[in-house]
C-alpha cells in the first residue's frame, strides 16, 4: 500500500518531504483521497466492525471473521480454533480496545468477552456461566469501556457488567421492570465517560442511561429521548454511540439521526436526514463519532450514509460517500466505526473494507478536470497557467482556456465555438501560453490554431495564422510561448517557425529562423521557452540546446550537449529556463537540470540519480528563500541550490506534470500544471510530516521458514541459537 511505511511498523529512511493535498476552493466537492485495505490485502473478512491503533502502533481490526493485526506492510489474522483454548473465542467481533497493561479486550458475537496478550499472542476467555452469577451475563459482548479510574465495564445483550479482572468476577445489572432506578434496557450498545466523569450507558430500544454511584451503590437515571425532544418526529429510543467533543457537547448516535445535548444550557437538537437537503446527515444511524485533532467531528453514518463531518458555523454536515467510479473514494457506504491513528491518518471501517487518509490541514488548492472527481476544468492536460492582477487564474488546456475567479467561486471557458467564429478560440483550442497586457487583454498562443487574443469583457477573439504569401505573418500556427519586454512587442516562441516578433500596433510580424549557412542564425526552429534575463539579454530554449540571442547585432550563440564535455548542458531538449535572485540562469531538459555559468559558458549538470524523481524537468519556479521547486512527470522536487540536495514531494492527489504549465504570481504563489490538473501553494506554508514510526520486529525466520518463538518476537530481549542455526532473517 501507497504512504504506509511512514505510519507505524516497519521504517524506511525517509525519501520524501512528505505533503499532503486537499482542496481549499472547492470543499463542496469531495476532496478526500481515499485509501483502503480489503480481503485482497488479507483482511480475514471485509466487514469489518471496529478499529483500534495500540500503544505500539500496529493497527488492529474486529470483522466477522477474525481479529486482524496490520503493520503497514501485512497483516496477520488471529482466529478461533476450537482445538486450542488460546485462540479466538469466537470469530465475530463487535469492540476492541486497549488497557494501559498493553492487553487488547475483545468483545465477541457469542464468545464472551476476550483478552488478547501480545507478549504470547494468546487468548483468555470469559463466558457465562447460568450457575455463576458472577460470571458474564451474556456471551454476545457488544460494548467495552475502561473509565478514568481504569474500571472495564462491559456491555453485553444481557445487561451491563463491572469486570474485575484480578479475580475474574463480574458485577452485573438488569432492567427491572418494577425498579425504575434500574437500567432501561438490557442491550447495551454504548459506554462513556464524559469529562465530569459522568458514566452514560446507551441502550437497543430503550434510551439512555446516567449511573449514579453512591458509596457501593449504582443506580441509574433514565433518558427518553422522544421526551427530551418533545417531537412526534423523533421514533428512536436506541442510543449506538455517545461521544463528548472538545466544546463538552454530548453527541448521541441514534436510529433516528443524531441527538446533540448542552449539558450547561440543558438544551438538545436534532439533526436529521432530509431527501431534498444535501447538507443533512446522510442517513438515520448513527454508528460512531470521532474528534480528529484538528477539532473536526466525524461520523459513522450506516446503513448507507458513508462517513460525514460536521460543519459547526453552519450546523450542517458534508457527506463522502462510495463512488462508482472513483476508487479514492470511501470503499463502502455502511460505515462501522472511525479513528485517528499517531500520524494523523484517519481510519474507516466499513461493510468493504477498511478505508484510511490523511487529515492534514493543506496548503494546496487544487483543480481537476470533469470525469475525475467532478471538478473543475474541461479539456485534457494543463499546459499553460496565468494570474492577472485582479487575482483571476487562466488555465490553458488540450481544448480550452478555463478561466476562474476565486472571490467569486465563478468559472468562464473560452473553446471552439462552432456558431460564432468571432469568440472562437480555434478549431483545436489546445492553449500552450497565455501572457495578459496592461490593457487587460489575454495573448494566446495555441497549438495549430495560431496566436489569439481574447477579450475577457465581451469574449471577442482576434487570430492571427500563417500564410506563406505573407512574409510579416507569423510563420508557425503552433505558438509554444509569449514573451513581452514592454506593450509594444510580443516575442514568440513556435513550432517550427523560429523565434517570431508582433508588433502590436501594427499586427505585423518578424522572424529568425535556422540557416544551416549561417553558425549565428538560431540553431533550431523549435522554441520552447523564451526568458529575457535581468541584463535584458534573450534566452531561447528550444529543442537542440541553448540559444542567447543579441538583438543590436541580430546574432545567435548557442550550447548543445556534448557527450565528451561533462561541463556542457545535459540534453539539448530543453523544456524550462529561470533566473534565480542571485542572476544565475538554470536550465531545465529532458536529461536533467543544469546551472550555466554565464561568464564561462559551462553548466553544472543535476541528473535523477541526485535525488530527483525524474530527468524531465518541465517547470522551475523560485521562492523567498532561495529554494528551486522542480514540476516532473513524476511530481513535484525541491532544489537547495546551497547544498545541493533534492527533497521529492509526495502529493496524495497524483498529478503528471506536463511542459508549460507553471507559474508565480506577485505574492509569491506557485502554480503547477499537468495531465491531471493543476496546483497552487504558498512554499512557506508547506510543513513536513515529523511523525516518526516506532521500529518493531514483527518475524524471525531461520533458514527462510518463520520460526514460531515462546512470545512475540518484539517482546523478546535475546534470542539463543545454536552456531550451526546461524542463517537466520528477521521482518
Amino acid at each position: 500500500m501507497k504512504n504506509l511505511s511512514r505510519l507505524f511498523i516497519k521504517y524506511t529512511p525517509p525519501l520524501f518531504l512528505l505533503l499532503f493535498l486537499t482542496s481549499q476552493l472547492f470543499a463542496q466537492y469531495n476532496s478526500i483521497k481515499f485509501e483502503h485495505l480489503t480481503h485482497e490485502n488479507g483482511l480475514s473478512s471485509n466487514t469489518v466492525r471496529c478499529l483500534l491503533q495500540d500503544n505500539i502502533g500496529f493497527m488492529w481490526f474486529g470483522t466477522q471473521n477474525g481479529l486482524n493485526r496490520y503493520d503497514g506492510n501485512k497483516i496477520v489474522v488471529f482466529k478461533s480454533d476450537i482445538q486450542d483454548s488460546t485462540t479466538l473465542s469466537d470469530n465475530w467481533i463487535y469492540c476492541i480496545k486497549q488497557d494501559d497493561q498493553g492487553y487488547i479486550w475483545i468483545g465477541t458475537d457469542g464468545g464472551g468477552l476476550n483478552r488478547f496478550d501480545p507478549q504470547t499472542e494468546t487468548f483468555i476467555h470469559w463466558k457465562n456461566n447460568p450457575d455463576d452469577p458472577k460470571s458474564i451475563p451474556n456471551n454476545v459482548v457488544v460494548s467495552f469501556f475502561i473509565d478514568k479510574n481504569n474500571r472495564y465495564w462491559v456491555g453485553t445483550e444481557g445487561g451491563l457488567s463491572l469486570f474485575d479482572p484480578e479475580n475474574g468476577t463480574f458485577t452485573n445489572w438488569n432492567n427491572d421492570p418494577d425498579d425504575s432506578s434500574s437500567i432501561s434496557g438490557n442491550i447495551v450498545q454504548a459506554i462513556y465517560q464524559d469529562r465530569e466523569g459522568v458514566i452514560w450507558v446507551g441502550t437497543e430500544n430503550d434510551g439512555l442511561n446516567r449511573i449514579i454511584e453512591n458509596d457501593d451503590k449504582v443506580s441509574f437515571k433514565r433518558y427518553s429521548p422522544k421526551k427530551l425532544l418533545s417531537s412526534k418526529n423523533f421514533t428512536s429510543e436506541t442510543i449506538w454511540s455517545i461521544y463528548e467533543d472538545s466544546d463538552r457537547y454530548l453527541w448521541l448516535g441514534t436510529s433516528n439521526g443524531i441527538l446533540r445535548f448542552d449539558p450547561e444550557r440543558k438544551k438538545i437538537d436534532h439533526f436529521v436526514h432530509k431527501d431534498n437537503d444535501p447538507t443533512s446527515v446522510s442517513g438515520e444511524y448513527i454508528r460512531s463519532f470521532f474528534q480528529d485533532r484538528n477539532g473536526d467531528l466525524w461520523i459513522a453514518v450506516f446503513p448507507n450514509g458513508g462517513l460525514n463531518k460536521f460543519n459547526p458555523e453552519e450546523s450542517n454536515f458534508t457527506c463522502y460517500k462510495h463512488e462508482k467510479n472513483n476508487p479514492n473514494s470511501l470503499q463502502n457506504n455502511y460505515a462501522e466505526d472511525i479513528i485517528e491513528d499517531h500520524s494523523g491518518l484517519i481510519w474507516v471501517a466499513t461493510r468493504n473494507g477498511v478505508s484510511y487518509f490523511n487529515n492534514e490541514k493543506s496548503a494546496f488548492d487544487y483543480w481537476l478536470f470533469e470525469g475525475r472527481d467532478k471538478l473543475d476544468l474541461i479539456g485534457a492536460g494543463v499546459r499553460a497557467i496565468y494570474e492577472d492582477e485582479p487575482g483571476n487564474i487562466y488555465f490553458g488546456t488540450n481544448g480550452a482556456l478555463n478561466t476562474y475567479n476565486p472571490k467569486l467561486d465563478k468559472r468562464t471557458y473560452f473553446t471552439n465555438n462552432k456558431k460564432d467564429a468571432s469568440r472562437s478560440l480555434g478549431q483545436t483550442s489546445r492553449v500552450r501560453s497565455i501572457y495578459q497586457n496592461k490593457a487587460g487583454q489575454l495573448w494566446i498562443g495555441t497549438e495549430d490554431d495560431g496566436l489569439r487574443n481574447v477579450d475577457p469583457k465581451n469574449g471577442l477573439i482576434r487570430k492571427w495564422l500563417s500564410n506563406s504569401d505573407d512574409p510579416r505573418s507569423i510563420n508557425s500556427n503552433t505558438v509554444r510561448y509569449i514573451h513581452a519586454d514592454n506593450d509594444e512587442y510580443l516575442w514568440l516562441g513556435t513550432q517550427g517557425g523560429g523565434l517570431n516578433r508582433f508588433e502590436i500596433s501594427t499586427g505585423l510580424f518578424k522572424n529568425w529562423i535556422n540557416d544551416p549557412d549561417n553558425p549565428e542564425s538560431i540553431n533550431n526552429n523549435n522554441v520552447q521557452i523564451i526568458h529575457q534575463d535581468s541584463d535584458g539579454i534573450f534566452w531561447l530554449g528550444t529543442d537542440n540546446g541553448l540559444n542567447r540571442f543579441d538583438q543590436e547585432s541580430n546574432k545567435f550563440t548557442n550550447w548543445v550537449a556534448d557527450a565528451n564535455d561533462p561541463n556542457s548542458i545535459s540534453h539539448n531538449k530543453i523544456r524550462s529556463l529561470y533566473e534565480d535572485m542571485a542572476g544565475n540562469l538554470w536550465v531545465g531538459t529532458r536529461g536533467g537540470l543544469n546551472k550555466f555559468i554565464k561568464k564561462t559558458g559551462k553548466f553544472t549538470r543535476y541528473i535523477q540519480q541526485e535525488g530527483m524523481p525524474s530527468d524531465i524537468i518541465f517547470g522551475i519556479l523560485e521562492d523567498k528563500n532561495g529554494s528551486l521547486w522542480l514540476s516532473t512527470p513524476k511530481g513535484l522536487a525541491v532544489f537547495n541550490p546551497n547544498d545541493e540536495t533534492f527533497k521529492n514531494v509526495k502529493l496524495p492527489q497524483d498529478i503528471k506534470f506536463d511542459m508549460g504549465a507553471s507559474f508565480q504570481n506577485k505574492d509569491g504563489k506557485l502554480y503547477f500544471g499537468g495531465v491531471e490538473g493543476a496546483i497552487a501553494f504558498f512554499p512557506d506554508s508547506l510543513k513536513q510530516n515529523t511523525h516518526v514510526p516506532p521500529i518493531v520486529v514483527t518475524t524471525f525466520k531461520k533458514f527462510n521458514k518463520v520460526f514460531k518463538l515462546e512470545k512475540a518476537i518484539s517482546k523478546m530481549e535475546e534470542i539463543e541459537l545454536p552456531y550451526y542455526e546461524s542463517f537466520i532473517s528477521f521482518e
